[in-house]
């Protein structure tokens, strides 16, 4: 039996959302600032999915026994060099303005 291309892609797309899940949501609880294991996982979510359909958040101020405000922003802004910056605009606030019309 054949697997659809469409098939493939929704798969993939899935994959990528339970791969965030599971580590990058939660980076603190597993992983040390900059969460450079975190890294890998948020470049192929950008590739898979889209900045467009991303958007960064945080726990505070239950992250804070993780990490500071800042830092879970720099790991994102500073050490994700990968990023490039229309990718970064989006992660950062772009998406989330688009979605609320601002």
């Amino acid at each position: 039996m054949a697997i659809s291309s469409a098939s493939r892609e929704a798969f993939s797309r899935s994959l990528t959302i339970a791969m965030m899940n599971f580590s990058a949501t939660r980076a603190g609880d597993d992983f040390d600032f900059p969460y450079k294991e975190v890294w890998p996982i948020l470049k192929e979510m950008v590739k898979r999915i889209g900045s467009e359909h991303l958007l960064w958040g945080t726990d505070m101020p239950f992250q804070n026994r993780f990490c500071t405000y800042r830092q879970s922003r720099d790991w994102i802004e500073k050490h994700c060099t990968f990023l490039g910056q229309e990718d970064l605009a989006r992660l950062m606030g772009g998406t989330a303005a688009r979605i609320l019309g601002v």
